[in-house]
């Protein structure tokens, strides 16, 4: 009998850990599933931030057409006011000019 118990004893032990065993394995396992699962949500997160910064890169993109755009826009008004300017001038110069026969003509008479 004092055998049988021992051997009892044993398979009992023996039963005792593997249940600590399999619960061990149950527990890593189930951490592995949320590991797994925060890789695959970096993963996804990874992919938002590429297409992310892709949308932004063509967002920029878009905005430097615009400026190019834009100061070829600027440059032809400035050259437009250039010109403007200069015509101004030669008025300016005509009407002095119109003012100075004027006042001649009229000192004439």
């Amino acid at each position: 009998k004092r055998r049988l118990s021992r051997e009892e004893q044993g398979c009992r032990e023996l039963q005792d850990a593997k249940g600590t065993v399999e619960e061990e394995c149950e527990r890593l396992r189930s951490q592995l599933a949320d590991k797994g699962e925060v890789v695959r949500a970096l993963g996804a997160d990874k992919q938002d931030a590429l297409a992310c910064a892709t949308g932004l890169q063509e967002e920029v993109e878009g905005y430097r057409r615009q400026i190019k755009e834009l100061e070829a826009r600027l440059g032809e008004a400035l050259r437009e006011r250039d010109k403007m300017t200069v015509k101004a001038a030669d008025t300016d110069r005509a009407l002095d000019a119109a003012q100075h026969k004027i006042t001649l003509g009229s000192e004439e008479v």
